[in-house]
């Protein structure tokens, strides 16, 4: 199968399976939202947002290390699972031991923080299964999977949530649907190669070299996507400020699964191109970027359009000044598209020291910004930093992946997708002048109609690409696309 068609196989499949495991998940902390109130919620996400900073020790990039490795040598999966298993496991033991420790000097509560870092240990090592699958191209079976264990914690938790028994019944949900997920990725991945729990001091040495920038540029992505909310409790602001707060930034996550599938995809055959076919390289490049900037940015100016009406459905009048919060983080959601595929293209193309030199950048005004506007404007003041964090990041990027390559500037394939969203911008501003109370579902299916129809008027998406895309359906791997 050709290198493009091979990539939207993945993209295909890893969304039909995926999408359905992340809405599950998505819907699961919605309803937590409304049953737990807005001080329960950010009493939740201050500790998750906590053991998750923690946790940035455990993975060391080693998950998308093994999707490039295996990508490129398909006979070395056994001896990555089975080390990088084993490493992951200690170093989860660690991180857990570290934290308690550091939680009891700092005399914070052990409990709920160390809960939530077991539950996200847990589905930290099911990724390393999951990355296994999505190196042999398995996107379908990883993207079930996941679908599976996501489902299950919905309807554990959800149930624990709707029988009364609040925020504890939460984790234990998740971590119930978390720990399926492992079972299942790791019985998965042993039946494609057979892998044991052992240190190779030679094998480990040149995996560590190889996963050091990657596991810097893991720690500095997560420090920036996670410090907003520990920072905002540091700097003195309510659990309920942050409950109004997660709850803009859950849906911008949510909707962020788009781009992080894409690129999860595009990884393996990027990989497989890099140094070998420069020009395929470039092609698949260019049209990753035009398909994330027609995923994003219309995206982006829906949600900024509609975080009213959607507060108020899916929140409540209780979560008002979530609707602020949109105001900054709806346009972050077409730069956070763009930023994960360039990322990927860097660890690609094996310069994963550049990508780390990007996010510490990122980190870097992320920390200066927070710091400089939570203490005067609180929780917008923490989305805006994050918007502004997205754009340094973007352009860092941009810079990069020209030197390292000469691909693509981003902007260079916006000029359609931009049209296109601008035509459903106004069609959706036109809409609501004459009828202000149009419904959110009505200004929803609205606006998805009137970009299909400008993104072929105006060739963003041509009918021979849609045709393309079905016959994908019926082509299996190893036939000739």
């Amino acid at each position: 199968m050709q290198p493009l068609a091979r990539a939207g196989r993945n993209v295909l499949f890893k969304t039909l399976g995926e999408v359905l495991a992340r809405l599950s998940f998505l819907a699961l902390f919605l309803a937590a939202a409304r049953l737990l109130g807005a001080e329960e919620y950010g009493r939740y996400n201050f500790a998750a947002s906590l053991a998750g900073l923690a946790l940035v020790g455990m993975d060391l990039g080693l998950s998308t290390l093994l999707v490039r490795q295996v990508a490129r040598q398909p006979t070395e999966l056994g001896p990555f699972a089975g080390t990088l298993l084993l490493l992951k496991s200690l170093l989860a033991c660690l991180v857990l031991a570290a934290l308690a420790l550091g939680l009891g000097l700092a005399g914070r509560p052990l409990g709920l923080v160390l809960a939530l870092a077991l539950v996200q240990a847990c589905w930290g090592l099911a990724e390393l299964g999951f990355a296994g699958l999505s190196a042999c191209e398995a996107m379908d079976q990883e993207a079930w999977i996941k679908t599976a264990a996501r489902l299950a914690a919905l309807l554990a938790a959800g149930g624990l949530l709707w029988a009364g028994a609040g925020l504890w019944g939460l984790v234990a949900g998740l971590f119930l649907g978390n720990l399926l997920g492992l079972l299942a990725a790791l019985a998965s991945l042993s039946r494609r190669a057979v892998f044991s729990l052992r240190l190779e001091a030679g094998f480990l040495r040149r995996l560590l070299g190889d996963s050091l920038p990657l596991a810097l540029s893991g720690v500095f992505i997560i420090f920036y996507s996670r410090l907003d909310v520990v920072l905002l409790e540091i700097l003195g602001r309510s659990h309920a400020e942050i409950g109004w707060y997660a709850a803009a930034a859950r849906v911008v996550d949510g909707l962020g699964i788009l781009p992080g599938l894409v690129a999860a995809a595009l990884l393996p055959v990027l990989a497989s191109l890099a140094g070998r076919e420069p020009l395929a390289l470039a092609r698949l490049y260019r049209q990753g970027l035009r398909l994330v900037l027609l995923l994003g940015l219309p995206a982006a100016l829906g949600l900024w359009l509609v975080r009213q009406p959607l507060t108020e459905l899916v929140f409540g009048t209780a979560y008002a000044p979530t609707a602020g919060v949109f105001l900054w983080l709806a346009p972050n959601l077409a730069l956070i598209f763009v930023n994960y595929l360039q990322l990927t293209v860097l660890t690609a193309l094996g310069r994963q020291r550049l990508g780390a030199l990007a996010t510490a950048l990122a980190l870097v005004v992320n920390v200066a910004l927070n710091l400089w506007w939570i203490p005067s404007h609180g929780i917008l003041g923490a989305a805006a930093a994050t918007l502004g964090t997205e754009v340094a990041l973007l352009l860092a990027c941009a810079y990069l992946v020209r030197r390292a390559a000469g691909l693509d500037l981003p902007w260079s394939q916006a000029a359609r997708p931009l049209l296109a969203t601008a035509v459903m911008g106004a069609a959706l501003g036109l809409a609501l002048g004459l009828a202000p109370g149009l419904g959110l579902w009505t200004m929803m299916g609205l606006g998805l109609a009137v970009y299909t129809v400008a993104a072929l008027g105006c060739r963003a998406i041509t009918p021979r690409e849609l045709r393309a895309l079905g016959d994908l359906l019926r082509h299996r791997p190893g036939e000739a696309a």
